[in-house]
């Protein structure tokens, strides 16, 4: 059945719907309809809100004519259906979402002068400010039960906040999060919203739990800061300082701590599934029995910290700093990185690695003599400095490794693949290089005297500096005078041999 029309209608966005689809309005200012499968009823309440992926949508619908008020405005329906986003940034979106509900409430208060002038939390508290007498009409709606809900979203309270009756605390229930609350705040006062949700969080005193979903907390200065029990999940804190902050049962799920620092912070029981946590730093965090499900772990630092009973099942640790962290049998940690973390903490000298997938894996400085690499996989794995002494590395896959530092002195290296492998200042001094694919590696300042190098493939490799022998095995006049030509020394023929300068 038609509805008769107000003012207090959005009539600028009234359109034409069903009720099996929400009409969204969008970043563009247009219209999109959208299938309603996230739904969350209230039927008591009638309180209906779509969880979308990232955002929050309060389903509203246009009213008719207030005019009667003998007639309860909860009774009233309308055929056409609005979706207005609470989220999101300070953009035309939110704006159009803040007034409509102005015009809405100006047509009930019969006052176009009423203004949503703050945003604050609760339920959901706008602060109205009109004339007195449009506040004290919408006062009287409420008390005398004709206004209990807006945009079918029911009303929880409505009170003058000053004596003077200037302004209106005017307060809807929902699913709010401090996150949407410092949205709309900032989109009404001005206010930087990242500004918000750091004072929020620094006069937090752990009365209730903190809900920061989808957060914009990006470089965020928050050293000691409790979040203790606080939701972040979906939350942007790459950069962010977080030193020693509490974040015991903390819900990070998915959570972007890219680069963050949470050195010596309290993560115990923390939900960091699916997390990323690229880069970060961790060292001396406290872990233990935190979900790190699916976590992005890579390049980050762990030293120190503790992961006593976590699970890190399905996590990335490529390029992870495992040096003094604390794990146990119920650390749920995949085979792999208990290799790696034993290499690191305990030494692998000796020990049968063979085919062994080490792919990305950080092994500085590690003691690896003698242990037995044939044919493992190293690709991309940090072993700068690492001690490799007569290890066996035959046909092991070294490519873009990095080994600069590395102590490979009498390694065995029989057609293993160091393409593009940084080998820079390495010892491989009596090294067996036969038919190993050095092409694109970096040999600058390396010491390859004495080295086996029988069909070795130098193409391409940087040898600016590189110690070799005119007497290594495989080495003849052609090699000798293209190596020299590339920067290479053979300190056996020469008194005082120069350095040339290095070209980085």
């Amino acid at each position: 059945m038609p509805t008769n029309k107000s003012k207090s209608e959005i009539s600028d966005n009234t359109i034409d719907g069903t009720f099996s689809h929400a009409n969204v309005i969008k970043d563009n200012g247009k219209i999109e309809s959208q299938q309603n499968n996230n739904t969350v009823s209230d039927k008591e309440n009638n309180n209906q809100i779509i969880q979308g992926s990232q955002h929050i949508i309060i389903q509203v619908n246009n009213t008719c004519s207030t005019g009667d008020t003998s007639e309860k405005i909860t009774n009233i329906k309308a055929e056409a259906q609005i979706s207005f986003m609470i989220s999101g940034t300070g953009d035309k979106k939110l704006k159009t979402t803040l007034k409509a509900l102005e015009k809405h409430l100006q047509g009930l208060a019969d006052d176009v002068t009423m203004t949503i002038i703050d945003v604050d939390e609760g339920s959901l508290k706008f602060v109205l400010q009109g004339t007195p007498e449009g506040l004290e009409r919408i006062e009287r709606l409420f008390n005398s039960g004709e206004l209990t809900e807006i945009f079918e979203v029911p009303i929880e309270s409505v009170e003058f906040i000053e004596p003077e009756k200037e302004k209106l605390a005017f307060t809807i229930t929902g699913d709010i999060s401090y996150t949407d609350v410092a949205k709309l705040k900032a989109a009404v006062t001005g206010v930087d919203e990242k500004e918000l949700l750091i004072k929020k969080i620094r006069t937090y005193r752990g009365k209730e739990k903190l809900n920061l979903r989808g957060a914009d907390l990006r470089g965020a200065y928050l050293i000691r800061a409790d979040l203790s029990e606080a939701n972040l999940s979906g939350a942007d804190l790459s950069g962010a300082g977080l030193r020693g902050a509490y974040l015991i049962r903390a819900d990070l799920s998915e959570a972007n701590l890219s680069g963050a620092y949470l050195s010596e912070a309290y993560l115990s029981g923390a939900d960091l599934s699916g997390a990323y946590l690229n880069g970060a730093y961790l060292n001396g965090a406290y872990l233990s029995e935190a979900y790190l499900s699916r976590a992005y772990l890579i390049r980050a630092d762990l030293s120190g910290a503790d992961l006593r009973e976590a699970d890190l099942s399905g996590a990335d640790l490529s390029g992870a700093y495992l040096k003094r962290t604390s794990i146990n049998e119920n650390t749920n940690l995949e085979s792999k990185w208990r290799v790696v973390w034993k290499i690191v903490n305990e030494g692998g000298q000796n020990l049968d690695l063979r085919e062994a997938d080490l792919r990305g894996a950080d092994l500085r400085v590690a003691d690896l003599r003698g242990a037995y690499l044939i044919r493992a996989d190293l690709i991309g794995a940090d072993l700068r400095g690492a001690d490799l002494r007569g290890a066996y590395l035959s046909g092991a896959y070294l490519i873009r490794a990095d080994l600069s530092g590395a102590d490979l002195s009498g390694a065995y290296l029989i057609r293993a693949d160091l393409s593009e492998a940084d080998l820079s200042g390495a010892d491989l001094s009596g090294a067996y290089l036969r038919g190993a694919n050095l092409s694109g590696a970096d040999l600058s300042e390396a010491d390859l005297s004495r080295a086996y190098l029988s069909r070795a493939e130098l193409e391409k490799s940087i040898v600016i500096n590189t110690k070799f022998s005119s007497n290594s095995q495989g080495m003849n006049e052609q090699l000798k005078q293209d190596l020299i030509q590339k920067g290479a020394i053979f300190e056996d023929s020469l008194e005082d041999p120069v350095l040339a300068p290095i070209r980085r």
